[in-house]
């Protein structure tokens, strides 16, 4: 985890976006549930059409609340899998497949691979800069302490990484 936060500092918002206007649809949909929600790539690609109820996504023993943009790309890209993203090959995707996808994406969007750990730390920077609380951070992406990313964020801040 912290190895690398070292080598990957947490993304933009502007990044963000790059990577979604660059992204098809599928990239899409795994770049913003990784970013939403803070999940893990295992939590990813065990995600199933069960485990959305209304706007909500149980995660484990946690619920997130899902953004409308979202809830409006989850809907236009379910497909028969019971598994919110699927290959043609499988009904859900491996992880090694969505790391895949997540790097090629960053290589076009931005001249670098991105990470589904990058994404989780990004959303646990975005959140704390913009005030939501530790613990809420923590029930969130479903960690006992975001503390080590705070820690690596603001160490590596002082070697010129910004936001």
């Amino acid at each position: 985890m912290t190895g690398d936060l070292v080598r990957r500092p947490p993304l933009s918002l502007g990044e963000l976006e790059l990577l979604e206007w660059a992204a098809n649809s599928r990239e899409r949909l795994i770049l913003r549930l990784l970013y939403e929600t803070g999940c893990t790539i295992s939590e990813l690609v065990s995600l199933k059409k069960g485990h959305i109820t209304k706007n909500t996504l149980r995660i484990k023993n946690r619920s997130i609340r899902l953004s409308l943009h979202l809830l409006l790309l989850l809907r236009n890209s379910l497909s028969s899998s019971s598994f919110l993203i699927s290959t043609r090959e499988s009904v859900s995707i491996s992880p090694r497949r969505a790391e895949q996808l997540l790097a090629g994406l960053g290589k076009r969007a931005l001249g670098t691979s991105v990470t589904p750990s990058q994404l989780r730390t990004t959303r646990i920077i975005h959140d704390f800069l913009n005030h939501v609380s530790l613990d809420e951070i923590e029930r969130k992406v479903g960690l006992q302490s975001v503390q080590p990313h705070l820690y690596m964020y603001f160490k590596q801040q002082q070697k010129g990484w910004r936001l």
